[in-house]
């Protein structure tokens, strides 16, 4: 804490200093870098003026305190629906989630903004409460997300995950009248762009003595809080959201291994069917400019025969000139008017990291070779 009070003291008041500088001056990491600022300034040593910027949505049909409304009535829902399904589920116990039933449930109870795609991120957000800066802990462990069912599991008891969710809907409110708040008076519209700090947000989340009480670290509840808003898609952060969530999160195994030509012969394959594929439109188009039905035959074989029957009756004794990433066009330009076997073999020289010496004479066509070379390489 002194040394980042000491590099504050020094910093340019016009520039500022950003968390990383921060952070190489202390050896702290990010999370330990918010810490201390929130210390400094809760003992009136500092103001932590992180600059913090926010779309809001206000005084239109879906503004950002109705959407607020919707997700968090959602939540809920959702929650008891869980609760109901699974009332004995014990901490390490998992049970399906069907997105689809579920969402139709919710709706009959009245959640007509009930969507799969909004339970899933309800879901994903319930599981990142509680969770550490590592990754670890949360209320939920989820797999499947990107499917139909999602496997659950129960971290934490119902009741304290309960508890969480209502401290974090609490103080996400509380933060988005203050985001409204920043706005000018009489705003109307989407994506309005609302301006405050990191410590008045703290301060609007810190006002309410009652969930200050019951919360133990009011700063990580105003992290949750803010998150939340935005992951519901309520608010949208701009400036500012890498300080509470950094943009990824590289983790390095210790062992190490090479690659072989075989990790990337997948890769290799598709941009080889890619290519075709292109030669395939381009055969569609000069068909279409000359008779559209022929082109339309084209496409219907396309999507029905089989690869090698599709080349043979469309682009017959062409397969050489398919694997190439250009057209014929192209490739006689650049390649065959060379009229020079040996020039011809080191302009189209494919072979992988490997560097090519032409020796030739004066007059014998280096510089053109060079210019083909390049043009074939592009």
């Amino acid at each position: 804490m002194l040394k980042i009070t000491e590099a504050l003291i020094q910093a340019n008041p016009d520039e500022g200093i950003s968390t990383d500088e921060l952070m190489a001056e202390s050896g702290l990491t990010p999370e330990g870098v918010r810490n201390a600022l929130y210390d400094l300034e809760q003992l009136g040593i500092a103001s932590n003026d992180t600059a913090l910027t926010a779309f809001v949505h206000a005084g239109v049909e879906r503004s950002s305190r109705a959407r607020f409304r919707q997700a968090a009535g959602l939540e809920e829902g959702l929650i008891d629906l869980l609760r109901l399904d699974a009332p004995d589920m014990g901490i390490g116990d998992s049970s399906p989630l069907h997105l689809r039933v579920a969402t139709q449930r919710l709706k009959d109870e009245g959640h007509a903004y009930a969507l799969p795609e909004r339970l899933t991120r309800i879901v994903r957000s319930i599981a990142a409460d509680g969770r550490g800066e590592d990754g670890s802990g949360g209320n939920l462990g989820i797999r499947g997300s990107h499917s139909e069912t999602m496997q659950i599991t129960l971290q934490r008891e119902w009741r304290a995950l309960v508890g969480m969710a209502d401290r974090r809907r609490t103080a996400a409110k509380l933060l988005l009248d203050h985001l409204v708040t920043c706005l000018p008076p009489g705003s109307r519209g989407t994506d309005l762009l609302a301006e405050t700090t990191v410590g008045k947000l703290q301060a609007a989340v810190d006002s309410d003595l009652l969930l200050k009480s019951e919360t133990r670290d009011s700063r990580k509840l105003m992290d949750r809080a803010l998150l939340w808003l935005h992951e519901q898609d309520v608010i949208q952060l701009n400036k500012g959201l890498t300080v509470f969530r950094p943009a990824m999160t590289i983790r390095l195994k210790p062992e190490r291994r090479g690659f072989s030509q075989a990790d990337f012969d997948p890769l290799k394959l598709h941009y080889d069917e890619q290519v075709a594929q292109i030669h395939v439109m381009a055969e569609y188009v000069e068909r279409g400019l000359k008779v559209m039905a022929e082109a339309l035959r084209l496409v219907v074989d396309y999507f029905s025969l089989r690869r090698a029957d599709f080349l043979r009756r469309w682009l017959p004794d062409r397969e050489t000139e398919m694997s190439r990433q250009t057209t014929q066009e192209s490739w006689q330009t650049i390649v065959e008017n060379l009229n020079n076997p040996v020039q011809r073999r080191i302009v189209a020289d494919d072979r992988e990291q490997t560097n090519v010496l032409v020796l030739a004479g004066p007059g014998s066509g280096k510089t053109r070779v060079l210019v083909h070379r390049i043009a074939y390489l592009i």
